[in-house]
């Protein structure tokens, strides 16, 4: 008995004892479209109701198959949408659950809206903060000579809005402050362009788009490589595009390519404080 599961009590667990936020699966079992006989088996279940036991469901392979879920669609994690799939025939009709919407409303949660098809084609790169910080503007860069490619999309990760957020407050220096700021508002402007299918036009040939996979994101380098696993799946060869040596090695250990831009791209050293106060000073005595 121990290495079997009935599907009720997993779904009464979800839907009744997570809080929000925390699972999406139980979140949407909430909703009585997808789950319409939810008060009839938390009645029945409370009642010791047989009749709407269902039948016991092994846990034996369980997880193999779930990971085989997620290897399919070259999913890093294995996440609710494979669980799902693993549970694929047990008795969701029996206890007034629809399936099929269930598994649908999980999936489009996790992995968000589908992508248009003209979205695939061409070179796609996942912008490091580096980049936003220490380079020219990303719609001044020539992505087509530096990746010889026809089309490029620059994809614009949550992970590095949230990073360059808190910088804009806490960065070592003004500049650093200054551009960060500076490249959130100028997301922030143009926001429906960067979240349309087309997304927004950064120079010909270039566009850019903002994505994030679901869930809390801090801002460090694990999350940026977290928005690279979340593209992965949905077809998405994305290369990271940084100048930090450290993501670099990162990105290859997990299997990612990356890219620098050439170094006539760079912005020239900012001058130390002794600097800025020696100008100052050579300035004032003129």
């Amino acid at each position: 008995m121990h290495n079997v599961v009935w599907l009720r009590d997993v779904l009464l667990a979800l839907a009744e004892d997570t809080m929000p936020g925390i699972c999406i699966t139980g979140r949407f079992l909430r909703d009585p479209d997808i789950w319409s006989g939810s008060a009839q088996v938390i009645s029945a279940a409370q009642e010791r109701n047989s009749s709407w036991l269902g039948n016991g469901r092994s846990l034996f392979n369980l997880e193999v198959d779930a990971e085989k879920a997620a290897l399919t669609e070259a999913s890093w994690l294995v996440e609710e949408r494979h669980l799902l799939a693993a549970l694929a025939g047990s008795d969701y009709a029996q206890l007034s659950v629809n399936e099929k919407a269930l598994r649908n409303a999980v999936t489009a949660a996790e992995k968000g809206p589908d992508l248009p098809a003209s979205i695939f084609s061409g070179w796609h790169g996942l912008i490091d903060s580096n980049i936003v910080l220490q380079y020219q503007d990303i719609d001044q860069i020539q992505w087509l000579e530096e990746t010889s490619a026809t089309r490029v999309t620059l994809w614009i990760g949550l992970s590095l809005l949230h990073e360059l957020e808190r910088l804009r407050y806490a960065g070592d220096t003004r500049r650093i402050r200054d551009r960060a700021a500076r490249f959130n508002k100028s997301v922030g402007r143009r926001q429906d362009e960067y979240l349309s299918p087309e997304g927004a036009a950064l120079r010909e040939g270039v566009v850019g788009h903002v994505w994030g996979p679901p869930g809390q994101e801090s801002g460090y380098d694990s999350d940026h490589l977290e928005t690279a696993r979340g593209l992965r799946p949905r077809g998405i060869d994305v290369r990271i595009v940084t100048a930090d040596t450290g993501l670099q090695l990162r990105a290859r250990i997990e299997g990612f390519h990356w890219t620098e831009p050439a170094e006539n791209w760079k912005l020239p050293p900012e001058p130390t404080e002794a600097e800025r106060q020696a100008l100052a000073k050579q300035q004032s005595s003129r």
